[in-house]
């Protein structure tokens, strides 16, 4: 019964009258545009007749005295105006902060955009790396979605709430080093495990350090770039994540590669290393070298984009830790 399950198809003057039916629809929207239209045009010639009626319904007495008045009210009003129109002077205000857009302002912009690029290497890397480690460790399919999703995920969404906390009251530029350390220590830790719930754990870790970077990176630039071009800068700072993913998936496939092509026999290889675990080694080592370098950076002044310093919290990490308990389950009613 295809006139039941496809009526638009056989019952056109149904669905699509105004295909099959011009003769009522068309007219019917014609004439809806056309009473619109009319309406506005009333609508303007009755306002063109208010403002003619407010200009000649006062009447006007040529006096020598009345015309003086208004000539003199006339010229008051042109003065004030000129006063009003005049530009304000800004003396309260003070100068922008010589380091907000400035050069240094770009060379802290480029350090976290490569910040974010190992935050995704480190983060994507298990996806290529999931055949040699079921190989090797012998687990599941489920058990590497549990360390690719889950074991990841939960750590850095309990974490990033406090750690986020944290990046509005502390040194941000150490918050992001320490974050970046830890989370490529578990890393390259990684490379060491031997069983699944070692590999849980680094991956548990892995989730907690990278908690700490895009919160404390925001507030950076958020200082460092007035709110012109921010929203630009912090396109240009989550490029990191499709370059870190990118990157991460074609260098755990060429690490994986090249160390069967070197080492055929693993028991060759130094200290006897598989292919996955020297690819974790080799993407997790260069952080920790790239957190001493984020250590150098300039602390900007909190809020000097903006004109409005803040000053520094007394107990950032009693905060922190504040704000830690609130978002763990069973502590909420602490």
């Amino acid at each position: 019964m295809p006139g039941i399950l496809w009526p638009g198809s056989l019952w056109p003057g149904i669905l699509w009258p105004g295909i099959l039916w011009p003769g009522i629809l068309w007219p019917a929207v014609a004439t809806g545009a056309r009473a619109l239209l009319a309406s506005l045009r009333f609508a303007e010639r009755g306002a063109r007749h208010l403002r003619g009626q407010s200009c000649s319904g006062v009447a006007r007495i040529n006096t020598p005295a009345v015309n003086a008045e208004s000539r003199a009210t006339d010229h008051r009003t042109e003065s004030t105006a000129a006063i009003s129109s005049a530009p304000i002077p800004m003396q309260d205000q003070p100068p922008p902060h010589p380091d907000v857009g400035s050069a240094y302002a770009r060379y802290v912009l480029a350090v976290l955009v490569l910040v974010y690029v190992f935050n995704f290497v480190d983060r994507q890397i298990l996806s290529i790396l999931a055949e040699e480690i079921k190989r090797d460790l012998h687990i599941s399919d489920g058990d590497i979605g549990f360390l690719f999703g889950t074991a990841f995920a939960v750590f850095y969404a309990i974490f990033g709430i406090p750690l986020g906390r944290l990046a509005d009251l502390w040194v941000r530029k150490s918050l992001i080093a320490s974050g970046l350390f830890f989370w490529s220590g578990m890393t390259a830790l990684s490379g060491m495990a031997q069983s699944f719930g070692q590999l849980a754990v680094f991956r548990f870790g892995v989730g907690i350090g990278e908690a700490s970077a895009s919160p404390a990176a925001f507030s950076m630039l958020s200082d460092y770039f007035s709110p012109r071009v921010r929203a630009t800068v912090i396109a240009l700072y989550s490029s990191g994540v499709y370059i870190g993913a990118g990157i991460g998936v074609f260098l755990g496939g060429v690490i994986v590669d090249s160390w069967k092509g070197w080492y055929p026999d693993p028991a060759l290889a130094p200290f006897g290393l598989k292919a996955w675990q020297a690819a974790f080694f080799a993407v997790g080592l260069p952080g920790l070298l790239m957190s001493l370098w984020v250590r150098t950076l300039r602390e900007p002044e909190r809020g000097m984009s903006e004109g409005v310093v803040t000053p520094p919290h007394a107990s950032p990490f009693r905060e922190a830790l504040r704000e830690f308990m609130a978002v763990l389950p069973g502590l909420t009613l602490i």
